[in-house]
């Protein structure tokens, strides 16, 4: 994955994810659920990489919080490279 995409991707959820930290517990799962669209037209690699090879389920409820921790992870060392 090149750097631009890798940053665009992570300076999206950092706005959503402010949003949502942010956000009174009824709107959290709007903005959830728009990261969670958001996702899923990604590049199938950075994808599948994020989601430890599981082509569904990215930021699905339940696991939001550490896969969006695991995404900011992932895409500070692609963009630091």
């Amino acid at each position: 994955m090149n750097k631009e995409k890798a940053k665009e991707y992570y300076q999206y959820l950092d706005e959503k994810y402010s949003l949502w930290c942010t956000s009174k517990l009824k709107d959290r799962s709007k903005i959830a659920s728009e990261i969670y669209e958001y996702a899923m037209h990604w590049d199938d690699e950075i994808y599948l990489y994020l989601n430890d090879n599981r082509a569904s389920g990215l930021f699905e409820h339940g696991f939001f919080e550490s896969d969006i921790q695991k995404a900011f992870r992932i895409l500070r060392k692609i963009i630091e490279g």
